[in-house]
């Protein structure tokens, strides 16, 4: 089933409306000056012809930027269910590890793959961020094996879809979201999103792994 046009969608096909108006109204106001003068006829002919190629070429580009705003949208929409399906199918839901001694346990858990509580899929589990790894994991979660989504799920993504800190990216190149509540996010327990082409969470064009309920 397609998509609805989104307000990203809209405004491209506005701007491709003023251009073609623009450019019509500006070879009318060319016609009626040359009416004005004698033996025009062939200077009257390449003015319609250069305002006639000016319009083609900037539908094309207007239309051009539509189609791959399209296709942004349907990789991305793919991906946050993909995502979400290897979430769903991994062997569990928690993590669970020691903070404290084996003569004193203190287990902790933490929701899979949001370890580290930053609203974004994991990427590669390290202590401190950097510029291949993410950061922000308790010492003991990574010690006891945690090592993020990509490397435990292995979920069949597009490397593409893969920024160099292992984390899953849309085709805007922004990190998926993810959050946790029960029945909020459907069945699931959780929900991935694309905050979409405006890069805003929670409007319109956002793309999710769940139905919102009206």
């Amino acid at each position: 089933m397609p998509r609805p046009l989104y307000h990203h969608d809209v405004a491209v096909l506005r701007e491709c409306s003023l251009v073609l108006s623009g450019g019509v109204g500006y070879l009318v106001v060319m016609v009626e000056e040359l009416k004005k003068h004698k033996n025009a006829k062939w200077t009257m002919i390449a003015v319609i012809i250069f305002c006639f190629m000016l319009v083609v070429i900037a539908l094309f580009f207007t239309l051009r930027e539509l189609v791959s705003q399209r296709i942004n949208v349907s990789s991305s929409d793919s991906l946050v269910n993909s995502v979400a399906t290897a979430i769903t199918t991994y062997h569990t839901k928690t993590w669970t590890w020691n903070a404290g001694t084996p003569s004193e346990p203190l287990i902790r858990a933490g929701h899979m793959f949001d370890l580290n509580r930053d609203n974004q899929i994991d990427g590669y589990a390290a202590l401190v961020a950097s510029s291949i790894e993410d950061g922000g994991f308790p010492k003991d979660a990574l010690a006891s094996g945690y090592t993020g989504f990509i490397k435990m799920a292995q979920p069949q993504i597009k490397k593409s879809f893969i920024n160099r800190q292992g984390i899953p990216i849309d085709a805007w190149g922004r990190p998926l979201r993810i959050a946790f509540a029960a029945k909020a996010y459907g069945n699931q327990g959780f929900g991935v999103w694309s905050a979409g082409p405006d890069g805003v969470d929670s409007t319109d064009d956002d793309l999710r792994s769940w139905t919102p309920i009206p």
